[in-house]
């Protein structure tokens, strides 16, 4: 159990774990560091709250209602591909150790200025973009696209940074 406090309340929350029960519901367990229920169809990872059979069967129906009525077999083959996907998506998204640095130090400049984290990819990263245009050409400029500065990577990165940190 994992205690939760909020607005002066402690409560108990349950760290639910997946059963292989879910994937009658189109749901497989996601390969993140705690187990959630992802859905087989459109790949959506829920909440470990979620992890009950009448939100999977409720989240299937509301968003994927025509394959409601397919047996496990079904279920397992697109378990299966979800599995080859994500293997595949992580061989093909090695990312060049220079932009993966690139992207920790831009979301450490914006974690210390506390900015939103979507001023990388609105505000730094054109700027970027323009400034090595003017200085070194299209080809290099176009080079720059390729840093992760999203809203998502820069939260991710500062996670990283936060558990690292707390680790040390």
């Amino acid at each position: 159990r994992k205690r939760k406090i909020s607005s002066g309340q402690v409560t108990d929350s349950k760290i639910r774990k997946y059963d292989a029960i879910y994937l009658n519901y189109g749901f497989v367990v996601s390969t993140t560091s705690v187990e959630q229920p992802q859905c087989v169809r459109c790949c959506r990872v829920l909440s470990n709250e979620s992890m009950k059979p009448s939100k999977l069967i409720r989240h299937f129906q509301a968003n994927h209602g025509q394959y409601k009525d397919k047996g496990r077999e079904f279920f397992e083959r697109k378990a299966k591909e979800l599995l080859s996907a994500q293997v595949g998506l992580k061989a093909s998204t090695t990312m060049d150790k220079k932009l993966l640095k690139i992207s920790y130090i831009v979301a450490q400049k914006i974690c210390q200025q506390k900015m939103p984290h979507t001023i990388g990819e609105k505000l730094i990263m054109p700027c970027a973009i323009e400034i090595v245009r003017e200085m070194q050409g299209d080809q290099k400029a176009k080079a720059l696209t390729q840093i992760p500065i999203s809203n998502d990577s820069v939260k991710r990165r500062i996670s990283s940074m936060s558990a690292d940190i707390l680790e040390q």
